[in-house]
């Protein structure tokens, strides 16, 4: 014959005979499941929601600890964006103010070819329209690509500025994620 132990449920108090045998068992009044505990010659119910508990604090942990490896390598590939959207928008301003001085000499070499055709017509009185057309022309294609690569050195700053921005936001929120889970893994 079986030999059976009296205990009474931890949740609701109910009288719960358990065979020695038994490791598990549910309440037959509530429902609730528990572990039973022998330590010598004493017996215990223990909720079976207590181990889990501690099941899950170790899986989140777990979770929480491969979060911060891979937040930290998002860390490192957003540092590395913003290092490579600064050098191309250094790059891309260096070479518009590079083409701003070619179009500003050009449009000193349009001044220089209507002062020659001014003073040609002064001094030596010769044709002077040729020397004139040219420099109008000159003056106009330096004026113009001035403003044009200004304007492109200006919409590059723009367009990091607004890179540098969008990924200062995401490393913020990559370092509020890796702090939430160091907080865990504590």
């Amino acid at each position: 014959m079986l030999e059976m132990i009296k205990l009474a449920c931890a949740s609701c108090g109910a009288s719960l005979e358990v065979a020695k045998d038994v490791d598990h068992l549910a309440c037959g009044h509530c429902g609730a499941q528990f572990v039973v505990r022998r330590s010598g010659a004493a017996i215990s119910l223990a909720p079976i929601v207590e181990g889990l508990k501690r099941v899950e604090v170790g899986i989140d942990r777990t979770a929480s600890e491969l979060a911060i490896a891979r937040l930290n390598r998002e860390l490192v590939d957003y540092e590395r964006e913003g290092v490579a959207a600064e050098t191309a928008a250094r790059l891309s301003a260096a070479k518009a103010r590079n083409a701003s001085r070619v179009a500003g000499a050009i449009a000193i070499v349009g001044m220089l070819f209507m002062l020659a055709g001014v003073v040609g017509r002064v001094v030596a009185n010769s044709d002077y329209t040729t020397k004139l057309v040219i420099g109008l022309v000159g003056i106009v294609g330096g004026v113009v690509g001035i403003r044009q690569f200004n304007r492109d050195e200006t919409a590059a700053r723009q367009s990091y500025e607004t890179k540098r921005l969008a990924l200062y936001d995401k490393i913020s929120h990559v370092k509020q994620e890796i702090a939430k889970h160091h907080e865990i893994v504590r």
